[in-house]
């Protein structure tokens, strides 16, 4: 602890009251601060500044929307989709001869399938899911 020292005792007493003096500024240019925004706010009819804020939100949606899906393909194009095949090159008598393509697909129906495949998709996905921990 400190002993009481005229000197120092008034130079302490300056600093708080320098201090003091500050922060009592600081609120004072506070409240005139949020004087001017609570008048601002007063003269701007409330649907004027809620049509800004629901503009700015519609903007940020749409540019959101447009950056993340720029390069998706149109419901157009998803609906006629056909996935690329290859040719194939048959004898005169009807047999496979080779094929002809980067990607070798031949669509099949789901129908067609035996039982089994179908099974065994959903018992890989089983088999991933069983040791997942949520």
């Amino acid at each position: 602890m400190c002993e009481w020292d005229g000197t120092r005792g008034y130079q302490l007493n300056e600093k708080v009251d320098q201090i003091v003096g500050a922060a009592e500024a600081g609120f004072v240019r506070a409240r005139e601060f949020m004087g001017k925004v609570l008048e601002l706010l007063r003269r701007t009819p409330v649907w004027t500044t809620l049509l800004l804020v629901v503009a700015a939100g519609l903007g940020f949606a749409a540019g959101s929307w447009s950056n993340l899906c720029a390069d998706c393909p149109s419901i157009a194009q998803i609906r006629t989709w056909e996935p690329q095949q290859t040719s194939k090159v048959l004898s005169h008598d009807g047999q496979l001869l080779g094929e002809l393509g980067i990607e070798r697909r031949t669509p099949v129906s789901i129908l067609t399938l035996p039982e089994h495949v179908p099974q065994a998709f959903i018992a890989d996905a089983n088999a991933v899911f069983t040791g997942f921990e949520w």
